[in-house]
């Protein structure tokens, strides 16, 4: 069998998504596994709506089977994310190949900076030690490392889907894995731009557009429209951080510096930014802005942020995915998931029951009863234990 795996948030799967899931329906003829960000993605954010919605969204788009990343790794740097991600396609162990999307398509350009950024020779380190302690942000002291050993000008690393891409490809070397990358160049508007090019924009130009209450018809597939739609009028969308502001400031002001250095990603003294910030500061902007730094990137302080709400501690930066969790599937994802049952590297998870216990899935129970807090219907809310896979009878290609 040829089955394509992709790695994604659909926040919301608008029409390039739908183009890279038709790229991998060509790549992986056999069928097309997505891996998805749950209810919180890597950005630092909480999806625009929640999971289930862009499960079936991408089930409607072009994808046969879906399986959850846990938040542990969807809300991680780039480098946690993409191991998260990879070592789950790696771990069903059908998927045969791998497409990313990227600024360039040139596999050569990124194989040659996943090489040095996973061996780390001494030029590139002692460089990389220098920008660092001169208080150069990671990502921007990293790019220009590169530029320092490397004779050509390297990708450009301030673009989050070339940084995914390097770090897929680290994670299948590390994985020792088989699965065969391949690169769709981006078109259309960039990952930030708020600019709509002929019916095409960013997620992030979406997103902005949903909370304004402004159209987005034309920007999305018709079942990804139709399904946000739903969202809304359901209560269970736009869901953004500043629905999340009092409880995130109730977070920080109860927890003492001591208990927020012991949170993922909170380092060097950042807890102290963190609690005279919460103390004196009365929105999630101003808090934001008050404990970034030069240092730090804004993304990686919402993830922070959000890190505290959940409880994601330091015990949990190298834990490994434990189970697959599905959470949809067609009549292909369900020949799929039969093939997996005697390949399968991990526990294949239909029924969450099964899990009860487990920590990353009961982090996953409390993600989604918080996220759920922003639905301006209650009743929708169902647990992690009362929701099932998704079904999709009739697939749904060539969109």
């Amino acid at each position: 069998m040829k089955i394509c795996g992709v790695i994604a948030e659909f926040n919301p799967l608008h029409h390039a998504h739908a183009k890279v899931l038709a790229e991998a329906r060509k790549i992986g003829p056999d069928g097309v596994v997505v891996i998805l960000s749950g209810n919180f993605v890597q950005r630092g954010r909480p999806a625009i709506m929640n999971k289930w919605y862009r499960t079936k969204s991408a089930l409607l788009c072009g994808a046969d089977l879906v399986i959850e990343l846990p938040a542990v790794f969807s809300l991680a740097p780039a480098q946690r994310f993409a191991l998260g991600g990879a070592t789950l396609l790696h771990s069903l162990g059908t998927v045969t190949d791998i497409l990313f999307g990227a600024e360039t398509d040139d596999l050569s350009a990124f194989s040659a900076i996943a090489e040095i950024l996973e061996n780390e020779p001494h030029d590139f380190s002692e460089q990389l030690k220098l920008l660092l302690k001169g208080g150069t942000n990671f990502p921007a002291a990293r790019e220009r490392a590169l530029q320092e050993i490397l004779s050509s000008s390297p990708l450009p690393l301030s673009e989050p889907n070339n940084i995914l891409g390097i770090e897929y490809l680290r994670a299948l070397h590390r994985l020792s894995s088989d699965i065969e990358p391949h690169i769709l160049k981006r078109f259309g508007p960039g990952h930030h731009d708020p600019n709509i090019i002929e019916n095409t924009a960013s997620a992030t130009a979406i997103r902005s557009l949903i909370v304004k209450k402004e159209a987005v018809q034309g920007l999305l597939p018709a079942p990804s429209y139709a399904l946000l739609n739903d969202a809304i009028s359901s209560g269970e969308a736009p869901v953004t951080q500043e629905c999340f502001q009092n409880i995130i400031f109730a977070a920080l002001r109860t927890k003492s510096a001591s208990e927020l250095k012991n949170i993922s990603e909170v380092c060097e003294g950042l807890e102290n930014r963190m609690t005279a910030a919460a103390n004196q500061t009365a929105s999630i902007e101003e808090l934001i802005r008050s404990i970034k730094c030069k240092r730090y990137t804004r993304t990686k302080i919402e993830r922070i942020l959000w890190k505290a709400l959940l409880g994601i501690t330091h015990s949990f930066d190298t834990c490994v995915p434990e189970y697959i969790r599905v959470l949809g599937m067609n009549r292909t994802g369900m020949h799929i998931l039969s093939e997996a049952k005697n390949k399968a590297r991990l526990p294949i998870i239909t029924k969450p029951s099964v899990l009860r216990g487990n920590g990353l899935f009961e982090l996953e129970v409390r993600a989604s009863g918080i996220y759920s807090l922003a639905y301006s219907n209650q009743n929708r809310y169902k647990n992690e234990f009362q929701t099932s896979p998704i079904i999709v009878e009739d697939e749904c290609y060539g969109l």
